[in-house]
């Protein structure tokens, strides 16, 4: 073999240990994320319902009587305590806000059900904001001044925000109304039913898009298959070459023997001369067959992903910090996508050198 075809057959050796390893990167952070993410609908507004706003007050009476529906309004505030000052984000919410998420408590609880009620003004406080502020997160009872008023602590969560300090408040305090919702689904409550009954607080589908979370990650999910699909697919086809060059000459060997012999006396002397090019014709129409079924399979699960292009649109920030995992995931998906895909390229490349560029030796 020459070194030119030593190379190639090198060169595909290492693309598939680098697309395996990009694989590998990847696919345990997207099914953790899938694995760890909750059935979650997100309800963004869009166009001239992006200005109208819920009111939370409507909200808390709908939720109340029907499913579990929260909501984050956020705004940038200055957490004061005698000795100084600490800028942070504030979330206003409802008091589902931390179970439906998943967050879960450092210290203390959540605000409740009747403090939003009341409007009393209890805060909640992720572990950055505890740590930089208090120098521990076991500050339950604790008060700070914030919005000109007096408020204590009823706990402290993890909302996975090592960078900035998080309060989190009841939005009855605030006054404000929400925009970008989010319902919690199950088995009797799925994406359809919570479109029918989110009519009544005036949210119509025209007016309102629709975020499953979880098909989200499936769709990210997906793009790993598309890609293992595709590998399968170019691997059998090829090999459909050298099949083919198989089938060739075994049937010639077939014919020279027939021009001397019957098939029957060839069948009995020596049957590899009909076995062999049956053998090679049936595995080369089982590549062709595979190869389109995979082929096929990939472009079908190719289709719905124009339903995770629209993440880019979302606010990072909103609803802390699933859709800033959704973004990476997707980011990640994306960049595995189009290193594997170059890959792919190389192999395919590299592949046909070594199966055609190889040179025969002349004669004399």
């Amino acid at each position: 073999m020459r070194i030119r075809s030593r190379f190639a057959l090198a060169a595909i050796i290492t693309g598939l240990v680098f697309l395996v390893f990009f694989a590998g990167l990847c696919i345990p952070a997207i099914m953790a994320g899938r694995s760890n993410l909750r059935n979650l609908l997100l309800i963004q507004p869009e166009g001239r319902a992006a200005s109208r706003g819920i009111n939370t007050a409507a909200i808390e009476d709908f939720t109340a009587d029907e499913f579990l529906i929260s909501y984050s309004i956020n705004s940038s505030q200055r957490f004061v305590l005698p000795h100084a000052e600490f800028p942070v984000t504030v979330t206003a919410t409802t008091s589902a806000y931390a179970q439906m998420l998943g967050l879960p408590l450092v210290n203390g609880s959540f605000f409740g059900a009747q403090a939003w009620k009341g409007k009393l003004r209890h805060a909640v406080l992720n572990e950055t904001a505890a740590v930089n502020i208090f120098g521990n997160t076991a500050v339950s009872g604790s008060r700070f001044r914030m919005l000109n008023e007096s408020w204590i602590v009823t706990g402290v969560i993890n909302d996975g925000d090592e960078d900035r300090g998080r309060v989190y408040i009841p939005s009855s305090v605030q006054g404000a109304d929400a925009v970008s919702l989010i319902a919690l689904m199950d088995k009797s409550i799925d994406e359809a039913y919570i479109k029918s009954r989110l009519k009544t607080l005036g949210i119509l589908e025209g007016d309102y898009t629709f975020y499953n979370f979880r098909t989200i990650i499936g769709l990210l999910r997906d793009r790993i298959i598309v890609l293992v699909l595709f590998l399968a697919g170019l691997l059998l086809l090829s090999i459909l070459a050298s099949l083919w060059k198989k089938i060739i000459a075994s049937f010639n060997e077939f014919l020279l023997q027939k021009e001397h012999r019957y098939i029957r006396e060839i069948a009995k002397a020596k049957p590899g001369f009909i076995i062999k090019p049956s053998v090679y014709a049936l595995l080369f129409l089982s590549a062709i067959a595979a190869a389109l079924f995979l082929f096929l399979r990939a472009v079908s699960i190719m289709l719905p992903w124009q339903n995770i292009l629209f993440l880019n649109s979302l606010n990072w920030d909103l609803f802390y910090p699933y859709i800033e995992n959704l973004r990476n995931l997707e980011f990640a998906s994306r960049i595995l996508f189009i290193l594997d895909t170059a890959t792919l390229a190389v192999f395919i490349a590299v592949l046909n050198i070594y199966l055609f560029g190889r040179k025969t030796k002349k004669t004399d």
